[in-house]
């Protein structure tokens, strides 16, 4: 093989296969360095994503508590009251939320319940020791067949006499 100024190619060929041999062997290295590459980001991202969602996981069952808790007392509560018990304590409020204002409302109402039932009470006293004094007072009346129409039966027990 010969240039175009006459100069033989002697080894021209066997230089360029070396080289284009040379590229290959650099691109092949390259591949299998990018190979790798891609493999360790692969693989940190699987861990990355894995540890987000577990974060994840850990921060919505901690917020779920933290709003079902208040929710499920003021839930127990109600039932409490529900069933006549006014003594229970005040739910305990560390929010400023709306969970916060249903607690903070529902001991309010618990507090003017309590306070209405010593009111009725101490009224339904009133009325037994008033019912009392007009039974003592009251003349009986001695006639034949008469019979009162309602009875004293102790304090707080006024009935309708059925015999």
């Amino acid at each position: 093989y010969m240039n175009a100024a006459g100069v033989p190619y002697k080894g021209a060929m066997e230089a360029a296969m070396k080289m284009v041999d040379a590229v290959d062997d650099f691109v092949q290295a390259d591949r299998i360095a990018t190979n790798a590459k891609a493999e360790s980001i692969h693989w940190t991202l699987l861990l990355v994503n894995l540890l987000a969602a577990g974060l994840a996981l850990l921060i919505g069952q901690y917020l779920s508590r933290k709003i079902s808790r208040p929710a499920i007392a003021v839930s127990q509560a109600a039932a409490a009251i529900a069933a006549g018990d006014l003594s229970q304590p005040d739910i305990v409020v560390d929010t400023a939320d709306e969970i916060g204002d249903l607690g903070r409302s529902f001991n309010k109402m618990k507090n003017e319940l309590r306070q209405i039932m010593g009111t009725v009470a101490a009224s339904a006293g009133e009325v037994a020791e008033a019912a009392g004094r007009m039974t003592a007072s009251a003349k009986p009346c001695n006639r034949p067949g008469f019979a009162p129409a309602l009875t004293f039966s102790g304090p707080g027990r006024l009935g309708a006499n059925t015999g």
